[in-house]
């Protein structure tokens, strides 16, 4: 779980690790840039630049989160997902995404 599979039947075999390793980083990142960005939000507040308040933190977090934070949203998910590889059945064709906008009773 939490791995691409499909990159265990591949040539060059990548190793499991390191592709948890950069999700991970990755997941850690966007963390640690929102606690820099709710930061200046303090600093903003206890100053009161109230200007910077809305234009650098409010539109900031809404653009960070709203990119970055759905890619870790999808990378958790996906952890949580089950993938077989040996399914070649084509009626299962859909894939993560298909599951979230297209919630369908099969």
């Amino acid at each position: 779980m939490g791995v691409d599979p499909i990159w265990g039947i591949t040539s060059n075999k990548l190793s499991f690790v390191n592709v948890i390793k950069m999700k991970v980083s990755v997941i850690m990142a966007i963390f640690h840039m929102s606690i820099g960005i709710i930061m200046k939000g303090t600093n903003s507040i206890y100053f009161g630049r109230w200007l910077y308040l809305i234009t650098e933190v409010i539109f900031g977090l809404i653009i960070l989160l709203g990119l970055f934070g759905w890619m870790d949203l999808l990378i958790i998910a996906k952890w949580f997902t089950n993938v077989d590889i040996d399914d070649r059945n084509d009626s299962n064709q859909d894939n993560l995404l298909n599951r979230i906008y297209y919630d369908t009773e099969d």
